[in-house]
């Protein structure tokens, strides 16, 4: 990096009066990430800043339990942590991680050389560190595929999960207000959007299972326009089977998904080891077709920090599948059944309303219970419109040519 672009930064040049800062790689709204080298070793690390000038008390905390955790769990398929602290002159926490060749698992899926089957078989190799976590009792509380690394070495591809900044571990919930939703919203199991301090192992399953249906369909099992709208979805409806976009799929890994996304979480497989057994011999038998995978545009509205995807051509998935065209979707009495719905429940709240003031009872609540139902009628159409776009992509898009451009790949990255 030139030395006059390299002055143009915030960061220090030097942190921990060891780690001499390099280049940048990454910046986020809780600092920043730099290549850096150990000034006696000269071993290259990717180095994790964050300023303690306007850090709240939450962010320090979850700086600090990224490096405690990740180092209790001491993994191979988990980043490993060198070296953490303060720098004294400058006030700047630092985690030194080991820096990673390769790629996101984000990157892999919009990858269009990537397969389902490819995809879903790192996956599966990713199961075997959350598992060592969830043994350990620690829940992730943020698995998505940003925060799954795809290594590249002489012996391949293995995935190494980042990012346990907002781990929980049993027994222990300082970190995390009753009522407290964390996470990514398109990854967030409904118990955790309603209080991230109850969740189990499951909940990371949940998170899971949205993985591998974005993996296998090229779109998130429920969406929205806004993070609480995708919330709301999450929390009051059901999900398109994959069965139902790619009929040929095996109906077994179709059933595991469906089971992963189950609302109740007792329902679901417990933890990534047993969700690793089950999906061992789906992945043997290629329960997927190898199958181009399309690269994927982004959207203008993204409730996600990575880019929302667009459903891929289920003939990837689904070679044989039938040509009936869908049903036409008939909008404009869409839009009359959610006028109706709108008013029918305006006249009801008024009604109530009304009756209760006029006895001198003011129960703010019956505006929030209004919102709640309008929201859950909205999300309902709009799965309704989603689940069309997926049928009506069947017969548009599969006669369409993928994009040629592939995403270069990162020179190295870190959580």
């Amino acid at each position: 990096m030139p030395e006059a672009e390299r002055q143009d930064t915030t960061a220090p040049r030097t942190v921990g009066e060891r780690w001499e800062l390099v280049e940048p790689l990454a910046e986020g709204g809780m600092g920043a990430v730099w290549i850096a080298r150990h000034n006696v070793t000269g071993r290259r690390v990717a180095l994790k800043l964050l300023e303690r000038f306007g850090a709240d008390a939450s962010s320090v905390e979850r700086f600090r339990r990224e490096a405690a955790v990740t180092t209790e769990l001491g993994h191979p398929g988990i980043v490993e942590v060198l070296d953490a602290g303060l720098d004294p002159v400058e006030e700047t926490f630092f985690i030194a991680m080991e820096l990673l060749e390769g790629a996101t698992l984000q990157d892999k899926l919009e990858d269009p050389c990537s397969t389902p089957a490819e995809i879903l078989g790192l996956i599966h190799r990713m199961l075997e560190p959350l598992a060592a976590a969830h043994a350990r009792g620690v829940i992730h509380r943020d698995m998505k595929p940003a925060n799954v690394f795809i290594v590249r070495d002489a012996q391949g591809e293995r995935p190494k999960l980042l990012d346990f900044g907002i781990a929980k571990q049993s027994g222990n919930s300082r970190m995390t207000a009753t009522g407290t939703a964390m996470g990514t919203p398109y990854y967030m199991s409904p118990e955790q959007a309603l209080d991230a301090r109850r969740v189990s192992a499951a909940s990371d399953i949940w998170s899971v299972g949205v993985i591998i249906y974005e993996a296998l369909t090229g779109c998130v099992p429920f969406d929205g326009s806004t993070p609480h709208g995708v919330i709301v979805a999450a929390c009051t409806e059901p999900h398109t089977s994959l069965l139902e976009i790619a009929p040929n799929m095996d109906p077994a890994l179709s059933a595991l998904v469906d089971r992963c996304l189950e609302k109740d979480p007792a329902k679901r497989p417990a933890n990534a080891s047993i969700l690793a057994q089950e999906l061992a011999p789906l992945v043997r038998i290629s329960a997927v077709p190898e199958a181009r995978v399309p690269s994927r545009a982004p959207s203008e509205q993204d409730p996600r920090e990575s880019s929302r995807v667009r459903p891929r051509p289920t003939d990837a998935l689904d070679p044989a599948a039938p040509s009936a065209a869908p049903a036409p979707l008939d909008l404009r009495s869409t839009g009359l059944g959610l006028a109706g719905a709108a008013c029918l429940g305006g006249a009801i709240f008024l009604a109530v309303a009304g009756s209760l003031l006029s006895l001198g009872v003011v129960l703010p609540s019956l505006l929030g219970v209004a919102l709640l139902v309008t929201a859950a009628v909205l999300a309902r159409a709009n799965g309704e419109r989603r689940r069309h776009e997926l049928m009506a992509a069947r017969q548009g898009e599969s006669a369409m040519p993928a994009r040629a451009t592939l995403r270069p790949p990162a020179r190295g990255k870190a959580s």
